[in-house]
């Protein structure tokens, strides 16, 4: 949980949603703020936060997650420029993605179909694009679906060959 990543964003936005929870995974400089906001939200009940888990068993994780977030904040030219690997990630798990709509993010996110483009400074923005998918499991699970189709494409055997 580190600057830069649209966490407090997505915490602000988390009243918003008309349902379901958020859950944060691991450790890192923000955890101990995030966690005092959600208290001092009322929000223990929407947001939980588990323990730091091996990297092995993180798509474990993943893979049982409704959507995912990709909400980076314009702090260097590597967020702006680049497609972050947690992005593929979500892709390779088969998680819709709500992301920030970064040129590269931008990118791969309408080729494939796979997520929600939002402003990842705008937590109105974000609960919209979560309770889009909330209100259309079809068109969650058609994203699920491009995202499982997206592998064949988005993968580093395939980056490797490129070259």
């Amino acid at each position: 949980m580190q600057i830069g990543r649209g966490l407090e964003n997505l915490l602000a936005a988390v009243p918003l949603f008309e349902k379901g929870t958020v859950v944060f995974i691991g450790d890192g400089k923000l955890k101990q703020t995030l966690k005092k906001a959600t208290q001092q939200a009322n929000l223990m009940h929407r947001v939980k936060f588990i323990e730091k888990v091996p990297v092995e068993e993180l798509p474990l994780y993943t893979r049982n997650a409704y959507l995912g977030f990709q909400l980076l904040n314009n702090t260097c030219f590597n967020h702006f420029t680049a497609a972050s690997n947690k992005l593929f990630e979500y892709m390779m798990a088969g998680v819709p993605v709500i992301s920030c709509s970064f040129p590269e993010m931008k990118k791969v996110i309408n080729d494939s179909k796979t997520g929600i483009l939002v402003d990842s400074s705008d937590p109105v923005s974000i609960a919209n694009a979560v309770n889009q998918l909330l209100k259309s499991p079809d068109l969650r699970s058609k994203m699920s679906e491009r995202s499982l189709e997206a592998r064949e494409i988005y993968n580093w055997e395939k980056e490797k060959s490129s070259s």
